[in-house]
């Protein structure tokens, strides 16, 4: 792992760590206030800090951007995914963590930071292939596999 530098990230490769949220056969994915304009969505994810195992930085992440707390549900299956974003390396280790609606409806919800995010939403995978970035269309397919 790697010390992040705040508020300054100077490495070129960074190492994050997100949860793909499936609920039925859909996906649940967030929209970054950077992004609003292009309207480019993500599975909620953040960089991994320091002295947090990776699992725990995601679910850390997924509580803050969309207040859903998964409690104990575990993943059920995990990989690591890299991709290329302005000239910088970016390892997301994905936890793929898997609902059905009724396990969904007895989760708690909580406030969720909207300081980051604009939007919360759960979407198909040809929905979801629509709204991500071009970086993340292999990801979709890959969690919907």
């Amino acid at each position: 792992m790697y010390i992040l530098e705040y508020p300054k990230f100077k490495d070129k490769h960074h190492i994050l760590s997100g949860i793909a949220l499936l609920v039925d056969d859909k996906i649940c994915l967030v929209l970054p206030k950077k992004f609003k304009k292009q309207d480019k969505y993500s599975i909620p994810k953040g960089h991994q800090e320091m002295g947090k195992s990776p699992f725990y930085n995601a679910y850390l992440e997924m509580r803050e951007e969309t207040g859903i707390d998964i409690g104990l549900h575990k993943p059920s299956d995990s990989f690591k995914y890299t991709y290329k974003k302005n000239d910088t390396k970016k390892d997301l280790i994905v936890f793929v963590v898997k609902l059905t609606t009724d396990e969904f409806t007895d989760i708690t919800m909580g406030k969720r930071d909207k300081s980051e995010i604009t939007k919360v939403k759960f979407y198909s995978k040809e929905k979801a292939l629509e709204k991500v970035e071009p970086q993340f269309k292999r990801l979709i397919r890959y969690i919907f596999k």
